[in-house]
């Protein structure tokens, strides 16, 4: 059995439009025979309207970096500052919405880091944890 571990921390969960979250990530592929293919981070944003007995979702990915993973059998420790986007796409001229939640919409941001390794039964965009968080503006 092999067996691969990464960690990831932020160090804050509120964010204005066009910040950095900065990520730590340490992977632990040591015990692991298949190396990391790729580490990937993205943005996503869920919007839920409730009107009257109704519920409608829409989500989409604001922002996302990939980036090189590691080999088998070795033990990597990196930083990297993921972009919130400041405006809409792909008009450029409305600032995204902060994080709200009312009784008739919520707008949600949540931060994907994915681990994928190079192996016949990795499938997919490969492991994922999530960050909630919150985007507000910042006043004047």
């Amino acid at each position: 059995m092999t067996m691969s571990r990464t960690d990831f921390t932020i160090n804050s969960y509120v964010y204005a439009p066009g910040d950095k979250i900065p990520v730590i990530l340490q992977a632990n592929n040591t015990l692991c025979k298949c190396p990391i293919k790729s580490f990937k981070f993205k943005v996503w944003r869920k919007i839920t309207y409730r009107l009257d007995d109704q519920i409608i979702e829409t989500g989409e990915y604001l922002s996302g970096v990939k980036i090189p993973g590691c080999k088998q059998k070795e033990a990597v420790r990196r930083e990297y500052s993921i972009p919130l986007p400041m405006t809409e796409l792909p008009d450029h001229s409305t600032l995204i919405p902060g994080s709200v939640d009312s009784q008739t919409f919520t707008v949600e941001y949540v931060l994907r880091c994915f681990v994928k390794h190079t192996s016949p039964f990795e499938i997919g965009q490969g492991n994922c944890i999530q960050f909630p968080i919150q985007i507000i503006h910042k006043t004047d």
